[in-house]
């Protein structure tokens, strides 16, 4: 009989030989064969995406993209994501040529996304999701130099926010005092430290909502003592 195989599988061949005068005496030769489709697919799976994600302004947690997958000729195989976490792709059959929805969620901190396509023949189709820099996201928050009772604070951001309202610092868990700078490069004089003393400062921005504010990533300095000369920390 005639056994069918599915395209892109493989096949393996035995022959083997004997010798009518020496039956022990035999040879086998083992060959692959990799199946293929009579249909030629060269057309990778399509993306479409439903909605688009916006975090120009927005930096919380949100659903950043739903899309749906189509492949017509050879069938949908696999669908993954990088970075794969945040994922989700509905249940499909193997080889499907329906449309097969996916969604990936995720903070806006995770700035590039990929969804990945895969059908039956290794076509490979992609959709791709730059959201660019965060706004107004920490990325250094220093002591540049420290004095008796004294530390001068230094923090970069990535871009400035419309809707910033201020910065809160705390020294040593306790609160110190709010900073309203909206410079890309700011610095603080914190005065009125005890000399000799291992202090930790805490900086976190606020930014203006429907229900009053809301709360950005606080950054933290490592231990500094007063009264030791210069330095810096991260």
């Amino acid at each position: 009989y005639r056994r069918r195989h599915c395209p892109g599988t493989t096949s393996t061949v035995t022959f083997t030989a004997t010798s009518d005068t020496q039956p022990t005496n035999t040879n086998t030769y083992v060959t692959y064969y990799l199946v293929v489709d009579t249909e030629e697919d060269m057309e990778p799976p399509v993306c479409s995406s439903v909605d688009e994600p916006d975090c120009s302004d927005y930096s919380w947690d949100d659903t950043c993209n739903r899309t749906s997958w189509t492949d017509s000729i050879s069938g949908l195989d696999r669908v993954y994501s990088r970075p794969s976490a945040g994922l989700t792709v509905d249940t499909f059959p193997d080889a499907t040529t329906d449309p097969v929805k996916a969604s990936f969620s995720a903070s806006c901190c995770v700035r590039q996304v990929d969804i990945i396509g895969v059908d039956k023949r290794g076509n490979v189709g992609y959709c791709k999701w730059d959201m660019g820099d965060v706004k107004a996201w920490i990325l250094e928050f220093v002591v540049e130099s420290v004095g008796e009772t004294w530390a001068e604070l230094r923090w970069n951001i990535s871009d400035t926010r419309s809707d910033f309202l201020k910065y809160t610092i705390k020294i040593d868990n306790f609160f110190s005092e709010d900073n309203l700078c909206t410079n890309l490069v700011c610095h603080l004089n914190v005065t009125f430290l005890q000399s000799c003393t291992l202090h930790t400062f805490d900086l976190t921005p606020y930014f203006s909502s429907d229900s009053g504010f809301t709360m950005g990533s606080t950054l933290t300095t490592g231990g500094e003592h007063a009264g030791h000369g210069s330095g810096s920390t991260d």
